[in-house]
């Protein structure tokens, strides 16, 4: 049982050591595209590639049944292959003119993989045209491609060029007039901006001639990412307020070519702002924030920029300074509108509502506030002001019967800094147990005597109705003790 165990086990891992070691089979063209016209054939290749050797079996799909194909069925492949595709354009085939595509077919020990090639087809005509690229094609960058054009019959040909593509494109010249047996050539300029990814793009031309039909041209416009840049870095920094910020960047240039990029914040400054980067090399840099850019504890939104041509790489960034313990707490400017440095607040004995006005004349917001009255130690409720604003605060203290006077310090304290202000508490005459309002007395002097005069005179009506119910009560006993003797004398005699 032991060995039977054994063996499954043994072979688990190897199904998975053979899983892992799978090829990966690729089928890259070699030839994008080719342009024919009838008796013509062209010969497409494709680059196969396996990690793992083996036969390898091929077909194709998508073919136009116009035309014929000839491709090899099968080779042993061994890390690498080029397979070619012959296409042959029969002289009587008629086929719609047009650009058509097909797929060279992989397969290798169950695993497929496919290239995808296009062919032109183009009538019988007495021009002969090609379209052809003669250099590297790259984004954030304007290409050429160049047209061909050759009078191939018996009398002179002239017309118009029509060129499609799906970037912005200029050639000098549309028209043509050549001779028999003359030819000319056309440059087309097409502009690749930054954000064209690699790959590879169609770009048509069609000629209309007078005497002949419309001839079509074709290219397929490889594209590279010869200028790319990345800037790396953080979006989001936390910093100790009273300390200089130094945040660290790295611009990658991973384009072929040497390229000048100008290097900007807008918080802070750079070491350098102008420099040139190799092809596939990078640089680091630090934005430096000093402590005066960055005045009190908060959020500071800034940007790091890496601008190259037409290209503009951007890092959005949110710093946030925040109270550190050993650090300094700022002092930041705060206004009691309704208070005085000599104001003297009267209170009572009890509890006492002080509705305190706090403005904050700053240009930056106060977040996390708390207004405390040392005396008594009261505390209000935690509140946010914007910049420029005034809020109404309340604080709740609670007076002792015996008080008579004190110093008391109204602190306010924030994430963005602290501020205070020495206020005078004496109590009030003629004071009461009650709830005050600042500058408002719930129940005047005249009300409170008012209130005793009616109490007084409530307690004399309770006092003298009960007096007379108890008065009454009294009577009615001594009556029916009476009546209770005369009947007790009746019995007897």
């Amino acid at each position: 049982m032991k060995k039977f165990f054994l063996f499954i086990s043994c072979l688990s891992l190897f199904l998975v050591l053979l899983t892992s070691t799978a090829s990966a089979l690729q089928v890259t063209p070699l030839t994008n595209q080719a342009n024919l016209a009838p008796c013509q054939q062209a010969v497409f290749s494709f680059k196969v590639t396996s990690e793992q050797a083996g036969q390898t079996a091929f077909h194709l799909t998508n073919t136009q049944t116009s035309l014929n194909y000839s491709i090899p069925t099968s080779v042993y492949l061994n890390g690498e292959a080029i397979v070619d595709v012959a296409v042959l354009y029969p002289c009587d085939a008629q086929p719609t003119t047009g650009l058509y595509a097909f797929s060279l077919v992989a397969n290798q020990g169950g695993e497929q993989a496919a290239g995808t090639s296009y062919v032109f087809l183009s009538p019988a005509s007495s021009l002969a045209v090609s379209l052809t690229s003669e250099e590297l094609a790259c984004s954030c960058a304007s290409t050429r491609l160049v047209l061909e054009m050759r009078n191939t019959g018996h009398k002179r040909e002239s017309g118009t060029v029509l060129v499609s593509s799906q970037f912005p494109f200029s050639i000098a010249d549309t028209g043509f007039n050549l001779a028999v047996g003359e030819s000319v050539s056309k440059q087309i300029v097409v502009d690749l901006n930054c954000s064209v990814a690699a790959g590879v793009y169609p770009v048509s031309v069609a000629i209309a001639s007078q005497g002949s039909n419309v001839k079509y041209a074709y290219s397929g416009l490889s594209v590279s990412q010869c200028y790319a840049s990345n800037l790396i870095g953080p979006r989001q920094a936390v910093a100790c307020y009273g300390d200089s910020v130094d945040v660290e960047y790295s611009l990658f240039n991973n384009g072929n070519f040497e390229q000048d990029y100008v290097v900007s914040t807008t918080l802070g400054s750079v070491p350098f702002s102008q420099f040139t980067l190799e092809g596939h090399s990078y640089t680091p840099f630090n934005v430096s924030i000093p402590l005066q850019s960055i005045p009190y504890p908060g959020t500071y939104n800034f940007s790091v920029s890496a601008a190259r041509g037409q290209g503009f790489e951007t890092i959005p960034v949110t710093l946030t300074t925040i109270l550190c313990e050993g650090k300094p707490v700022p002092s930041i400017a705060m206004e009691y509108p309704v208070l005085d440095v000599n104001r003297t607040l009267a209170v009572r004995p009890g509890e006492n509502a002080l509705s305190i006005a706090i403005h904050n004349p700053n240009n930056f917001s106060v977040y996390n506030a708390v207004l405390s009255l040392n005396t008594f130690g009261a505390i209000s409720s935690v509140f946010n002001l914007n910049a420029n604003e005034t809020r109404q605060v309340s604080v709740l203290i609670t007076v002792p019967e015996n008080f008579t006077n004190a110093t008391a310090i109204l602190n306010l304290e924030s994430d963005q800094g602290r501020t205070a202000r020495v206020l005078q508490l004496e109590k009030a005459p003629n004071s009461i147990t009650g709830l005050f309002v600042l500058g408002t007395h719930f129940i005047s002097d005249t009300y409170l005597a008012f209130g005793a005069i009616v109490i007084v005179i409530l307690a004399a009506l309770f006092f003298y109705a009960e007096t007379q119910r108890r008065d009454q009560l009294i009577a009615d006993k001594e009556i029916s003790i009476h009546l209770e003797k005369i009947l007790t004398k009746h019995r007897r005699g």
